[in-house]
């Protein structure tokens, strides 16, 4: 028995992991429970299932302690609950883009096929994880990222966590998809970058540092139920109150890592936008008309049916987008307290203070130009107005072009 069940584990695992075997799980049969240890986790899976952008490549991720908790009788409603203790992550930029990890838009984590069984344990997964540590490399400048205390659960439409797994998802027969509800939170965010040591000696920066409290990302994923496949995301990152301190050499480590970047995240913006037509004209097909039910008496079962599709058209992911919402900001910038003889100061000591309250970033990625917008974020009349305005600018312009 101990042997099936370490299979259907190692079945489900192994395409996350790499090289592990039955003989490395430690299962407790009668209990659901199972440890991992020193696992080195399958980096191209985690790039697709992290969605990296192609100027990133992720070269390691290993972990030393996992933990495992099944409910064998429960899996419909109970997810499988996974402990993590300390993750380390290696990442690194690349001099050209790479390749997609995956471009047929299907998981390759995926069972395979239409929605299943399988499929909806996997999605259920909840997450616990102790420290994640990220150390990133570039040729202008290495940095390492450190998040604490991090959860990830299934949540309702109303990011209520689920203590159903059945209540996380909302289901649609006329589109032939379905949306999941994830959340991600953390205690505390640790990020440091520093410029790697350079021929020129005149030009030195102090090591850039953000600390940042609790923070949730709130993720909607669409999924077609004929292959599994991701059709659209959307992504909420929650802050709380931030505070930021910049002096000047710092203020210029982040223009210099900017700078750095800039090439090559605009040339991995074009490979982008070659791939985006694809996915745009697979979600439009998406989007059909609904059939025509007239003469047919409505059943119990059809009458949950419409209540659950009104409720996926409600929810309705039209396109992946991406939010930033933040409940207030104070930026600090200062002087360095060692005075630099070749400036010439007008003022010793000075300072100044920005603060900005519930700052809101909203990013379509992949919206055609000139296209409805109704369904985006907090639109309003305003927008409204604006749209036969910027039809017969976006006319004028292919016109001329």
């Amino acid at each position: 028995m101990a042997s099936i069940i370490k299979n259907q584990i190692l079945k489900h695992l192994s395409k996350f992991t790499k090289n592990l075997t039955p003989d490395r799980i430690n299962i407790s049969t009668l209990k659901g429970e199972g440890e991992l240890a020193n696992l080195e986790l399958n980096e191209q899976i985690l790039m697709e299932l992290l969605d990296l952008p192609t100027w990133l490549r992720l070269s390691k991720a290993v972990c030393n302690k996992v933990q495992i908790k099944i409910a064998w009788t429960k899996l419909k409603t109970i997810p499988i609950c996974v402990f993590l203790d300390e993750v380390e992550v290696e990442m690194e930029t690349c001099d050209e883009p790479r390749k997609p990890s995956n471009t047929s838009q299907m998981p390759s984590y995926s069972s395979g096929g239409k929605y299943g069984f399988t499929d909806r344990v996997v999605d259920g997964i909840s997450m616990s994880i102790n420290s994640v540590t990220v150390n990133f490399k570039s040729h202008a400048f290495q940095a390492s990222i450190q998040i604490s205390r991090i959860l990830v659960n299934s949540c309702t439409p109303n990011w209520a966590k689920a203590t159903d797994l059945r209540h996380s998802r909302v289901k649609d027969t006329i589109q032939d998809a379905l949306i999941i509800f994830k959340e991600v939170e953390w205690q505390t965010l640790r990020i440091e970058a520093n410029a790697i040591a350079s021929k020129d000696k005149s030009f030195t920066t102090t090591p850039l540092r953000l600390i940042s409290n609790q923070a949730k990302i709130r993720i909607s994923i669409k999924k077609s139920l004929n292959d599994c496949s991701m059709l659209a995301t959307k992504l909420q990152f929650n802050l709380d109150d931030l505070l930021w301190v910049l002096t000047d050499s710092q203020l210029k480590a982040m223009l210099l890592f900017m700078k750095s970047l800039k090439q090559i995240i605009e040339k991995s913006s074009e490979q982008t936008k070659r791939l985006a037509g694809e996915k745009v004209k697979k979600q439009s097909s998406m989007d059909k008309p609904p059939p025509s039910r007239q003469n047919r008496k409505s059943s119990p079962s059809q009458t949950a049916e419409s209540a659950m599709n009104k409720l996926f058209a409600k929810l309705d992911i039209k396109e992946t987008s991406y939010h930033l919402y933040t409940g207030r900001l104070d930026l600090h910038l200062c002087d360095d307290t060692t005075a630099d003889k070749a400036h010439n100061r007008h003022i010793e000591g000075g300072a100044m203070q920005v603060t900005l309250y519930k700052l809101s970033l909203d990013h379509y990625p992949f919206h055609p130009a000139g296209s409805d917008r109704k369904h985006w974020a907090k639109y309003d009349d305003g927008m409204a107005a604006r749209q036969a305005w910027v039809k017969q600018l976006f006319s004028s312009f292919t016109e001329d072009f």
